[in-house]
């Protein structure tokens, strides 16, 4: 048994998450925007990929990978 309430601000924080679970949801929140933020950094890079791509398919001239651009 605790003599003053303080002592048992742990015990107690314990009890509030075992029951609401708000620790865990904040998690998992910050794991899926995460997830997400990372998905989307990939979306962009295969975009500007398949932009790229589309342009070369468009032009008339061929490439041969010989000489590469200073932007590539």
């Amino acid at each position: 048994m605790a003599d003053h309430p303080t002592q048992c601000v742990l015990q107690s924080e314990d009890y509030l998450e075992c029951l609401h679970n708000t620790k865990e949801l904040a998690r998992a929140r910050r794991i899926r925007a995460e997830i997400l933020k990372k998905s989307g950094v990939r979306k962009k890079k295969e975009a500007t990929l398949r932009k790229t791509n589309q342009s070369a398919l468009d032009s008339k001239v061929m490439r041969l990978g010989i000489i590469t651009d200073k932007n590539d």
